[in-house]
């Protein structure tokens, strides 16, 4: 066995270096320094072990076997166990022995971890393993002790076999991390965990003696002097520091703390030597071997336990409470316990921390840092070395209280305001003031008059306020001026008293503070505030030194804070500033890209204000005059006129502030630029646009705008709306072309009303312009500005002065975009069910179609055929429309009551009937082909020349029909009975009726489609165009009548009536626009009278009345014809006096 001295000197070498420090020094330490500590563990390890029976060996007891707690041992009697068990007196070191030997690894312990500390050399190799101790060192674990390699902590094992490695020191970051899963570290971090486990014996060894020290002071068994082992500690905890090694070293300051405030205990609880791991298990019989005796070596290494919650650790470390009867060596071991904390708190980067710390750090608690170390500089005034000292140390304050809060870089914002992550931004900019107050006081004690206090107090102080408001809007809440303004005056007040030069320029740092305070206070309500800061700030301007837009800007700032409260006069005249600003946004605006960015914000914010106060006048004609001038918000007309020119001049500027877009030549950094500039303005246009519209509205309202005027800010802004693109709108009626538009065309109906050339040419002149800022816009826009109504007006407004040609190209644009809108395809598609007369009518938009195609072509001079190059349906539709309502002039309304183009030579051969047959193949369309040909046989009834070509064809078409079927008009079959019978009238119309059997056949075909059929809207799916089958009964009735055929009338004219009921039981509005439905009644009362039957005629006549007499909407000449009719029946019977 090795003796105490030769221990002691293998401690003494292994302590030199933190790579020949081992677990097994740490136990060869424990057992020379705390020889009861490791006795009381050992007798501990021997009570847990059952009591065995066994018989004696018969073997010599060895050396091996003669050591108590050896497995021999265990093997013998137990008289030979007791024996063994008599407590032998052990040799240990004198308490001075004890003391040299802890203050020699003290300071060899300090020395290596310095060296440990230092940075490794890029290109140094990778760290050897541990050495192995030496013969010395392993004779004094027992000779059984294996130093165990240094490893990488990987998964906890809960094996209790297993040997316990001791577990690598560990930072807090802000990954949550699990135990039980490796993951893979940065290679630059790995070399710096292994060198930490390298020094964690090295750390257990001065941890053992500084215990030892502490308790032999207290004992009083050794005299150390006044303060020596505190400041050993301190500089213990540097080390650390140094290390990264952040949990040892809270929990030296916690004992430094201790000893520092006089409290600290001898207790059990204080004792380094029994870690927290090594806890009394249920009894079982354990064998000391070699591995056991390893692991209890490991153990003595194991860090302790976790420090207290984040809550406390603040307190722990920081608060000394009243330090005034501390002396002032021990103040200052304090301070810089306390700096050495807030390094701990800076790396540690924990929110919870921060913020418990913070009342820790005012001015106002009494151990605060900057309070303790400005004592320490007021009673070392008289020591340069030990002033200066301190004032080093409050200079590193101020840099740790800066490095507590987070970066002010704008990249870091969102972490910043993650609470997870980061302290409050008030918070933080308490702590960043602080840091300020602190370089000042330390500037003020040390006397330099030649600090820069711009560069170095107020350039830091305008970031920090202008990073903390972007950071409180950030995270939804609003910045506290109050705080904002106080931190400010404090700051202000030292750099006062220190006597520091402050620049008063508007480049100079102390511009951007009044900036900052005065938008703080703005967002805060504080308007009167806010004024002050802007008349500070507009004070520090000089135009002969700053530019045109840096001059334009601050004016702006104040006069939109002014202009909120317009009933107050202030020092600078609100009216004055706006003239000013006028001018000068009217004119050239020169600055670098900040300051022409602020203008446009501060522009804004007067546009902003100008609209309210404008908005807060009363309105012209409104009872609201008479109590004008007791309205305190009322403002002179000038000023007033002058608010107004300037939200007009706001859509200008802004086209000014972006300007043009770069040319195709242009250079990468133009377009970026460009880009930057149009991002930035697109966040405001809208509200600026807005407010121009609205006041745009209020004059026009009030009778009081002028056309150039309005010209002028509507076509900025569809500039500035072309270079911007297109602003994504989810509704189309608030697009702002829609907008324009309206403005155009209500600019429009109030030029109208004025007298004179001058008014018609701007009049038209503005309908143009609502027309073309919206005619190539997508289709839900042009629809919601009313495209086609503003196109028609301006064709009858062109017709009616002349201009022919500009009448003509409205009416193709209105063509145009009602083809483009799918009107055309709606048309195509319902032909193929319903006949021209309703399929032209289906839709607004294609009944918009069909007057425009009338309209054209009477203006035309000379047809121009614009479908040629449609799809064949689409032509096919075309040409019908031309045909029916064109050449044939078919349909209601003036635009086709009359044909446009003469039916003389209207035949087969004309281009038109020529391309629609063409297309209306006998075999594909065979019910168009028929309707189109019985429209020709209808309207040539007396050219017997034409109805030879058509006849024929007529017959061929009924006979496919009847032959091969409706091939693809099968959805037109309901109309194919009403054809055939058409057709047999028209066939006996054009040769007198030869065979009337076969007229009375389609009557009978006729009078069963009505039956089928009783209301209008099943019965125009039957019969193709009302109006003109009532034509063709009417003449028919006519043409019967001259040939005196009496019974044929009485049935046409009854069939006629009986369509005359269903149309006046349809409560259809069009039932008097059916001019043949108008009089089928009174014909056949006529009839009846001619006849002599009286009482049918009275009949019909008083359902007539009695159709009268219901309805409100009845022609005056359906009247009149009723009442003649009337009159005729009187006179037939005789009852003059009533006729």
């Amino acid at each position: 066995m090795a003796t105490l001295q030769a221990q002691a000197d293998a401690v003494r070498n292994a302590v030199t270096s933190s790579a020949s420090c081992t677990p097994a020094t740490v136990v060869s330490l424990k057992s020379l320094l705390l020889p009861h500590d490791a006795e009381s563990r050992q007798q501990t390890a021997n009570s847990t072990t059952k009591t065995a029976r066994a018989a004696p060996s018969s073997r010599p007891p060895t050396a091996a076997s003669s050591r108590p707690g050896t497995a021999a041992a265990k093997r013998r009697p137990a008289t030979a166990r007791d024996d063994a068990r008599q407590p032998d007196v052990q040799p240990c070191l004198s308490a001075k022995e004890k003391a040299q030997l802890a203050t020699h690894v003290i300071n060899a312990a300090l020395k290596a971890l310095a060296e440990a500390a230092k940075p490794t050399p890029p290109a140094a190799s990778q760290p050897a393993p541990p050495q192995t101790p030496s013969r010395a060192q392993h004779l004094s674990n027992g000779g059984d002790e294996v130093p165990p390699k240094s490893t990488a902590r990987g998964r906890l094992r809960r094996s209790m076999s297993a040997p316990v490695t001791p577990l690598q020191p560990r930072t807090l970051n802000r990954v949550s991390t699990s135990p039980t899963k490796t993951t893979g570290k940065p290679a630059a971090a790995a070399p710096a965990a292994a060198q930490n486990a390298q020094c964690l014996a090295t750390v257990e060894c001065a941890r053992v003696a500084f215990s030892t020290l502490r308790t032999l002071q207290e004992t009083k068994a050794v005299a150390l002097p006044d303060l020596q082992l505190e400041a050993g500690m301190s500089s213990f905890v540097a080390k650390l520091l140094g290390l990264n090694m952040l949990d040892q070293a809270c929990r030296e300051l916690r004992v430094l703390k201790k000893r520092l405030q006089g409290t600290l205990s001898t207790t059990a609880t204080e004792t380094i030597s029994a870690p927290a791991t090594a806890k009394a298990r249920p009894t079982k019989t354990v064998k000391p071997t070699a591995k056991t005796t390893k692991s209890s070596a490991q153990q003595a290494v194991a860090p302790a336990a976790p420090p207290p919650s984040t809550a406390s650790l603040a307190a722990d470390i920081l608060d000394y409470g009243d330090v005034s009867a501390l002396s002032v060596p021990t103040i200052k071991l304090i301070v810089a316990s306390q700096l050495q904390a807030l390094r701990i708190l800076a790396a540690f980067k924990k929110p919870a921390h921060i913020d418990s710390a913070l009342p820790f750090l005012r001015r106002g608690c009494k151990s605060s840092p900057l309070q303790l170390v400005s004592m320490c500089i007021t009673a070392t005034a008289a020591n340069p070395a030990e002033l200066q000292k301190m004032l080093r140390q409050m200079e590193t304050l101020s840099q740790l209280l800066l490095a507590l809060a987070p970066s002010i870089s704008s990249k870091d914002d969102a972490t910043a305001i993650e609470p997870k992550l980061s302290v409050a931004p008030l918070a933080a900019l308490e702590l960043q003031t602080l840091s300020l107050e602190t370089r000042l006081r330390c500037w003020t004690m040390a006397k330099q008059g030649s600090a820069d206090a711009d560069k170095d107090i107020l350039t830091p102080l305008s970031r920090c306020l202008s990073t903390y408001a972007r950071r409180s809007r950030a995270s939804g809440k609003a910045p506290s001026y109050s705080f904002c303004r106080a931190r400010f005056d404090h700051i202000l007040e030292l750099i006062q008293v220190g006597q520091f030069a402050v620049s008063r320029t508007s480049k100079a740092p102390l511009a951007s503070v009044f900036q900052n305070l005065s938008a703080v206070a703005r967002e805060a309500g504080h308007i009167d505030d806010a004024i002050h800061w802007a008349s500070e700030l507009f004070g520090l301007v000089n135009p002969s030194d700053d530019s045109a837009a840096k001059c334009c800007s601050t004016s702006a700032q104040l006069l939109a804070l002014q202009l909120k409260n317009t009933a107050k006069t202030y020092a600078q005249d609100s009216q004055t500033l706006l003239a000013s600003v006028l001018e000068t946004i009217k004119g050239s605006v020169k600055g670098d890209t900040a300051e022409l960015e602020e203008l446009l914000a501060n522009v804004c914010l007067v546009r902003k204000s100008a609209v309210n106060v404008l908005m807060n006048q009363p309105q012209k004609n409104t009872n609201t005059n008479s109590n004008a001038n007791s309205n305190p918000s009322t403002i002179a007309q000038s000023f007033k006129l002058l608010l107004e020119s300037f939200v007009y001049q706001c859509p200008r500027f802004c086209l000014r502030w972006l300007g043009k877009p770069p040319a195709a030549k242009s250079g990468t950094k133009d377009f970026l630029r460009y880009e930057q500039r149009r991002q930035l303005l697109t966040q405001s246009i809208r509200h600026t646009l807005d407010s121009a519209f609205v006041v745009t509205k209020t004059m026009i309202e009030e009778g009081r705008m002028v056309w150039e005027q309005l010209d002028s800010v509507l076509s900025d802004s569809l500039t500035v709306l072309e270079y911007l693109g297109d602003l994504k709108s989810v509704d189309s009626s608030s697009s702002y072309y829609v907008k324009i538009s309206h403005f155009y065309y209500l600019s429009y109906n109030v030029l109208r009303r004025k007298e004179g050339d001058h008014g018609d040419r701007d009049a038209l002149k503005a309908l143009r312009r609502a027309i073309d800022c919206i005619k190539n816009r997508p289709g839900p826009e042009r629809e919601k500005a009313q495209l086609i109504l503003k196109l028609e007006r301006m064709a009858e407004l062109a017709r009616a002065t002349g201009q022919i040609g500009d009448a003509l190209g409205a009416l193709q644009s209105i063509r145009s975009s009602l083809v483009d809108d799918g009107a055309l395809s709606t048309v195509t598609a319902a032909l193929g069910r319903l006949p021209p007369s309703l399929a032209w009518t289906s839709t607004d938009q294609a009944d918009a179609l069909s007057r425009t195609l009338v309209s054209i072509h009477r203006l035309e001079e000379v047809h121009m055929d614009w479908s040629v190059g449609l799809e064949d349906l689409e032509h096919a539709a075309v040409l019908e429309h031309q045909l029916y309502f064109i050449h044939l002039g078919h349909g209601s309304g003036s635009l086709s009551s009359k044909s446009t183009h003469p039916r003389d030579g209207l035949d087969l051969s004309h281009p038109c009937v020529e391309a629609l047959l063409r297309i209306y193949y006998p075999t594909q369309f065979p019910v168009r082909r028929l309707r189109t040909l019985l429209r020709l046989f209808s309207a040539s009834i007396d050219k017997p020349d034409i109805l030879a070509e058509i006849a024929p064809q007529t017959k061929a078409a009924l006979g496919l029909i009847e032959s091969q079927g409706l091939a693809d008009d099968v959805s037109l079959a309901g109309y194919v009975p009403h054809y055939k019978s058409l057709a047999t009238s028209l066939a006996g119309f054009s040769e007198g009726f030869p065979d009337m059997h076969a007229f009375y056949g389609s009557l009978s075909a006729w009078k069963s489609v009505l039956e089928a059929n009783p209301t209008l809207a099943e019965l125009e799916l039957a019969i193709d165009d009302i109006s003109e089958f009532q034509t063709h009964l009417t003449s028919v009735a006519e043409f019967m009548r001259a040939m005196g055929r009496d019974a044929a009338i009485t049935r046409v004219l009854e069939l006629s009536q009986c369509l005359s009921n269903i149309i006046a039981g349809s409560g259809d509005s069009r039932i008097y626009s059916l001019q043949p439905a108008q009089h089928s009644a009174l014909a056949l009362s006529s009839h009846y009278l001619r006849m002599g039957d009286y009482a049918k005629a009275e009949t019909t006549l008083e359902a007539i009345r009695s159709r009268l007499d219901g309805s409100q909407t009845a022609p005056m000449a359906a009247t009149i014809s009723f009442h003649l009719s009337r009159a005729e029946y009187l006179i037939a019977v005789g009852r003059f006096d009533e006729a």
